[in-house]
Parts: C-alpha cells; sequence; structure tokens
C-alpha cells in the first residue's frame, strides 16, 4: 500500500480501529474487568491505539510488526487496568494469539472459498474495513469459550510459581514463531533468512523440549522415591513394634532358660550368659528407636507414624534439635475413615516438606524443627516450621526445579503441588518469619 494514498490510508486507520475495539474488549474479558467498552478512556485509547496499529502496519519491518504491537499492547494495559507490567506482557501476548489465530481461520475461509493464492488475499483484504471486522468477529466469538479463558486464568495462578524470566521467554519466543509463521505465509522473505530463522526456532524447540524431558524424569524419580518411602514407612511402623517385642520377649525367655539350667552345666551358663549380655546390648541400642517408637505412638497408623519414627531418628543422627506435640484427640486411628490413597498423598507430600525442613536446617548453625499435629474444623494438619539460612522465594516455591539447595534438587516441591492440584481434601498453607519458615498440610477427615 502506497502510505500517501489518502482513502487507502483512512480506510487502514478505520480498519485498525475496529482491531483496537476488539482487543479491549478481550482485555476486559481476560482480566475480568467491568469496565464499561464504551467508556470515554476506552474510546479514546482505541482512538490512539488505532493510529500506532495504522503505523506498524504502514512502516515496520515485516519481523518486528507482531513483537512492536504486542510491547505496546502491554504498556496499554499496564496502564489502563493498573496491572503489574509482567501480568500485563501475559496479557499482551495471549490476547496476540487470540487475533492471530482470528486472522488465520479468516485467511483460511476466504481463499478456500474463493479459491484465491496468498498474493491475491493481500491485495484484497489486508487492512480492510470489512476483513478486519470479520477477523474481530471471529476472535470475539473465540474469547467467548470457556475453556480458552480458564486456560489464561491457570497461566496467571501459575505466575506466581514459575520463574518469571523463563515464562517471558518463552512469552517472547511464541511471540517471534508466531511472526515468522505468519511472515513467511504472506511475504516473499529471503531463502537465506528463512533457513537462519528455522535453525534458531529448531534449536530452540530441541533445547526446550529436552529440559522439559529431563525435568519430567526427575519429577518421576522423586515420585518413585516418595512411593517407596511411604511402602516403607507402613512395614518400619510394623517392624518398630514387632522388633521391640521380640527382642525383650527373647532376652526373658533366655532368663527364664538359665533358671531351669542346672548350675553344673557351666558351658551352658556361659553361652546363656553371652546370649543374654548379647540381647542386653541390642536392646540398649533401640532404646532410642524405642523412645521415638513412645513419642510417635499416637500419630496415625498407615504410613504417617512409620514416616516420622524414620524422620526423627534422622534428626537425632544429624543433631537436628526437634519438638514433636501431639494435640489432643489424635491417636492412631484417627484417619480410619481415610482410604488408603488418601493417607498415602497426605503421607507423601508431609514426607516432602520433612525432608526439605530437615535439609534445610541442617545447614544452619541453630539446628531446630518444630512438628505439631492438631485438628481443626474437620481437617487433621501436621504442622512442620524450620530454620534457614539464605533466602528463600516464596513466589517460586512449587516450581519446577525451583530449589534454593542448588542444582538438580526442588522437584520434590513440585511433585508436591501436583499431587495437590489433583486431591481437593488436602490443603497447605506456608509462612516465612525472619529465618523460619512454617508449613501446614491438611486433610479433610
Amino acid at each position: 500500500m502506497n502510505m500517501f494514498n489518502l482513502p487507502e490510508l483512512v480506510e487502514a486507520y478505520f480498519a485498525s480501529l475496529i482491531t483496537a475495539f476488539a482487543e479491549i474488549y478481550i482485555w476486559n474479558k481476560l482480566l475480568k474487568s467491568d469496565r464499561k467498552m464504551f467508556s470515554l478512556t476506552n474510546i479514546v485509547t482505541a482512538l490512539l491505539i488505532s493510529v500506532v496499529i495504522t503505523s506498524n502496519y504502514l512502516l515496520n519491518n515485516a519481523y518486528v510488526k507482531i513483537i512492536f504491537i504486542t510491547l505496546f499492547f502491554g504498556i496499554v494495559i499496564k496502564f489502563l487496568y493498573k496491572e503489574n507490567l509482567f501480568k500485563s506482557f501475559i496479557t499482551a501476548v495471549f490476547a496476540q494469539v487470540i487475533m492471530s489465530i482470528g486472522e488465520i481461520v479468516f485467511a483460511l475461509i476466504v481463499m478456500t472459498g474463493r479459491k484465491i493464492d496468498v498474493e491475491e488475499f493481500k491485495e484484497m483484504y489486508f487492512s480492510k474495513i470489512y476483513s478486519n471486522f470479520c477477523i474481530a468477529t471471529i476472535d470475539l466469538i473465540i474469547i467467548q469459550i470457556t475453556s480458552i479463558r480458564k486456560f489464561f486464568k491457570e497461566i496467571l495462578d501459575i505466575m506466581n510459581d514459575v520463574y518469571k524470566k523463563k515464562l517471558l521467554f518463552l512469552m517472547i519466543f511464541l511471540l517471534f514463531s508466531i511472526n515468522f509463521l505468519l511472515n513467511i505465509t504472506y511475504y516473499q522473505l529471503n531463502p537465506n533468512m528463512i533457513v537462519f530463522t528455522t535453525s534458531v526456532l529448531l534449536l530452540l524447540y530441541t533445547y526446550i523440549t529436552l529440559q522439559n524431558i529431563t525435568q519430567q524424569e526427575h519429577t518421576a524419580r522423586i515420585r518413585a522415591e516418595y512411593d517407596s518411602l511411604m511402602d516403607k514407612s507402613v512395614e518400619y511402623e510394623k517392624m518398630l513394634g514387632e522388633n521391640m517385642r521380640d527382642i525383650h520377649e527373647t532376652k526373658n525367655d533366655l532368663i527364664v532358660l538359665k533358671s531351669l539350667v542346672p548350675k553344673s552345666s557351666k558351658e551352658a551358663h556361659e553361652q546363656l550368659n553371652s546370649m543374654i549380655k548379647e540381647y542386653t546390648e541390642i536392646e540398649h541400642k533401640e532404646q532410642s528407636n524405642n523412645d521415638i517408637y513412645r513419642k510417635t505412638l499416637k500419630i496415625p497408623s498407615g504410613g504417617l507414624r512409620g514416616l516420622f519414627s524414620n524422620k526423627l531418628s534422622l534428626m537425632e543422627e544429624l543433631n537436628i534439635n526437634y519438638n514433636l506435640r501431639i494435640g489432643k484427640g489424635i491417636n492412631a486411628k484417627t484417619l480410619k475413615n481415610l482410604n488408603y490413597q488418601e493417607k498415602r498423598n497426605f503421607g507423601k507430600i508431609v514426607g516432602i516438606y520433612l525432608d526439605n525442613a530437615i535439609s534445610a536446617t541442617n545447614e544452619t548453625s541453630k539446628k531446630e524443627i518444630n512438628i505439631e499435629f492438631f485438628l481443626e474444623e474437620g481437617y487433621f494438619c501436621v504442622l512442620i516450621s524450620n530454620t534457614f539460612t539464605g533466602t528463600l522465594d516464596v513466589d517460586r516455591m512449587g516450581t519446577m526445579g525451583y530449589t534454593s539447595k542448588g542444582e538438580n534438587h526442588g522437584y520434590g516441591l513440585s511433585l508436591a503441588k501436583e499431587i495437590l492440584k489433583k486431591n481437593k481434601n488436602i490443603h497447605t498453607e506456608m509462612s516465612v518469619y525472619m529465618n523460619i519458615v512454617t508449613q501446614i498440610v491438611k486433610i479433610k477427615m
């Protein structure tokens, strides 16, 4: 288009005005704004946006058109809706993807129905009022789809969990990909540039895929470890009681047997004394476990008691001071109404938080962990608080691979978040005060 052709320039502006109002409508729907569509602010904004859209269409290079206008829309959203910059750009990108889909659908319908090629389509429909109206109509239909808006909400929900720089990179990459695909469709691009850009995209897609595979592998390994931990915890519960009972009973049997053996049988007495001494030593070594066993007797059975018995033993080995409190009304049968899978999932989340607490506390000079079991409004709750050093990014807790412990850690919290999404009866709360982090896991009884 010759930008000095006034009629075409005017038509391009009014076509852009249609696009501007469509964009504002989509932003309203995505951000659930109660702003009136044709308020004075929206009208003025649309008129100004139209100038930028028209200028962008006429003046900008094909490679930067979509990226430029999306960045511009992000700034507009920030000031128009008073959102933070990151959320504004995410909204702009999502809206631009919807607009691109509308354009692609319209192009396919027209070129298929009228049997025209891309060049004819560009000549007849680019920046025309009619075509922009049709594209805007398709976009407005798309934004009415509940699952589309729900998907956007999920993106916003995970904004507090995902490493923002990584998400921003993925969004820019998505924009770049859309821009490139539309350009190779509509324009005769330099073959060398196409080869170069395709190679870059291929490398980036490969990198992202490999990163995803690696993360999934780590998560699968962590899931298997905690599945095994819960299985062993159930066995450990049985073993603790049986082991202490068997040692004590065997020692008593030997003492009784010794009293029945004539004193003249010195060899027999020596052998029995040796065995009694051996079992006494074993009993003494098991005393620590016996103390822990007694402390944890009121913890509900089914894996949870065995889990804490095991972890409390580990804390003692690491010289971590711990305080265990079990509230009134809690006993071995407190969770009897829960099915096996519910108790197992609850135990896995608690185990993840407990492991993180032990790991973080073990790196501090003041090694302290506080554990409390209590009932609250129909929920069974486990509170775990611990000291930590360094910084803790609360916004990224539960992100795939996030940790303050270095590379190849942090997948446990990601697994916990995955379990929580699938179990509506389990909830967690977290708070940080100075150098103490507190996490509460609740399950509806």
